[in-house]
């Protein structure tokens, strides 16, 4: 087994904690707004989400026998929100935790929250772009949501922080680069990409590059060592890239032609 390169979990945590310490503690799009009620309709057993508070959300309308009320499937694929739900179980934990106070921490005064206030720019800011516009309402009686949203976007920056680790890894044990140059090839490619900003939201991709990431590394161990649970654990994680984000399967081709070439 391979030893662990030396300053990757700094490298992991310096993304992250950044990541975290730069959002702005929401989720911004009606993708990641879709992905995360998803994660809360498979906690509660479904597979679909109410329309109700929901309007504006894209989805696949469909009326559950259940409840007889307008619902929703998600337009996307699964993985996000399966991802997603250990930090939303960790949301559930801590929200019996929390007081009074910490009820209105996601009342910012820099978004426009929710369809109610769409209609126009406030009368009292007429510059709307000084807004960050919300697909759900972060205030005080609604903190239950905006707490779990939050923690949900938190799967982005882990997926990014995890991406720099993997592509240290690789350049350090592939292409015998040294440390220093490997952890700052790994850097650059977070920092350096549209990948930084992309943790910091709640959208797919960067999970969906991770799982790519990491089965590039598995096959790269396999064809370096011969093992087969490194070729197991590759397939089993370009199965989460079709999960997460079907169009990336068109990257399965490459890795494919690595894997037909075999070992060295």
């Amino acid at each position: 087994m391979a030893r662990p390169l030396p300053g990757a979990r700094a490298l992991f945590g310096f993304l992250l904690g950044m990541a975290l310490l730069t959002h702005g503690g929401h989720i911004y799009s009606p993708d990641g707004a879709v992905m995360y009620n998803m994660t809360r309709a498979l906690l509660d057993g479904r597979l679909w989400y109410p329309v109700a508070g929901n309007e504006t959300l894209p989805g696949y309308p469909v009326i559950p026998p259940e409840t007889g009320e307008p619902a929703n499937y998600s337009k996307y694929g699964l993985g996000m929100s399966l991802a997603a739900v250990p930090l939303h179980l960790l949301s559930r934990a801590l929200l019996p935790l929390s007081t009074e106070a910490d009820q209105g921490a996601f009342a910012t005064p820099a978004t426009l929250e929710g369809p109610i206030a769409w209609g126009g720019p406030p009368s009292t800011r007429p510059d709307e772009r000084a807004y960050r516009r919300l697909w759900y309402s972060a205030r005080r009686a609604n903190f239950e949501y905006a707490l779990g949203a939050w923690l949900y976007t938190w799967v982005s920056a882990f997926a990014a922080a995890g991406i720099a680790a993997l592509v240290a890894r690789i350049a350090h044990e592939e292409l015998r680069a040294s440390v220093r140059a490997s952890l700052l090839t790994g850097l650059a490619t977070v920092l350096g990409s549209p990948l930084w900003h992309y943790a910091r939201e709640g959208w797919s991709e960067p999970l969906a590059t991770l799982s790519l990431t990491w089965a590039t590394e598995r096959i790269l161990s396999w064809r370096r060592t011969g093992s087969t649970g490194a070729l197991a654990a590759a397939g089993l994680l370009l199965g989460g890239v079709a999960l997460t984000k079907i169009a990336l399967v068109l990257l399965f081709l490459p890795l494919g032609l690595l894997l037909r070439a075999g070992r060295p």
